[in-house]
């Protein structure tokens, strides 16, 4: 599938059977090993396609219609959120699964 192996671990990376194109990323110097692979792979970050994947299921996500009625629907019956509903500004779904994304200060929020 062309995917690369980040990872903290040395000891990984010397095991006979790691992956080729594995890369070490060091804990404490993240932004650069970060930027190295980028660079490295020709990647482009685009904050649009940041939140583009479920991590459930890798379906589509896209953002659920501005419907205070849905929105409670879509929350309660994905994530049986019963907290305050205030502080949401956007809620998106998964297109297959329905799993639901939304960004608040509570817990249980997928900004959590």
């Amino acid at each position: 599938e062309g995917r690369v192996l980040l990872t903290t671990s040395n000891k990984l990376l010397l095991r006979k059977d790691c992956p080729p194109g594995a890369y070490y990323i060091d804990p404490l110097q993240l932004e650069t090993c970060l930027c190295h692979i980028l660079v490295l792979h020709g990647i482009i970050l685009r904050p649009a396609n940041f939140l583009a994947r479920c991590v459930v299921c890798n379906g589509s996500i896209v953002e659920v219609v501005d419907n205070d009625e849905l929105r409670n629907e879509v929350l309660k019956a994905n994530n049986n959120y019963t907290g305050n509903m205030d502080g949401i500004k956007a809620i998106y779904s998964c297109d297959f699964c329905l799993q639901a994304y939304w960004w608040s200060n509570e817990p249980g929020s997928s900004s959590s």
